[in-house]
């Protein structure tokens, strides 16, 4: 008839049928406005030992395939900026490679972000046969 939160490795729980399942609960928390504030508050409202849980709007997902591949004209595509040497093995035309560093040069000179850059292709567009390919680096 009450709950308490533990951070305790060995916690265990009951699931809905009633059986022990491993180090928890089998159920599931929607991710919204109002079950974020209520675990916020109920783990120590900005005191110590407060568990924060944040929640990312706008988030793209690789495996969703409802997001276009970027060279579908006016998609937005996120590149991740790593330090690497120049492609060599690259899964798209050099012409695509080409559009997409330029692109992504643009957009690196208005962000800030030292991490991704998103980039829409407007007024240009890719080799053929690369129109639906998706993970490739420039």
């Amino acid at each position: 008839d009450s709950c308490i939160l533990s951070k305790s490795a060995d916690a265990c729980g009951i699931g809905s049928s009633g059986a022990r399942i491993g180090n928890g609960l089998d159920f599931q928390i929607p991710l919204e406005n109002a079950t974020i504030r209520a675990l916020y508050d109920e783990s120590g409202a900005g005191d110590g030992g407060t568990i924060y849980l944040y929640a990312v709007d706008n988030l793209r997902i690789d495996d969703d395939t409802l997001v276009p591949p970027p060279c579908e004209e006016d998609a937005k595509s996120r590149w991740v900026i790593i330090d690497c040497p120049a492609s060599t093995n690259s899964i798209v035309h050099p012409d695509t490679e080409s559009t997409f560093r330029y692109l992504i040069a643009v957009e690196e000179a208005k962000d800030s972000n030292p991490h991704v850059i998103d980039v829409t292709l407007k007024d240009a567009s890719c080799a053929e046969g690369d129109g639906a390919k998706v993970g490739f680096i420039v």
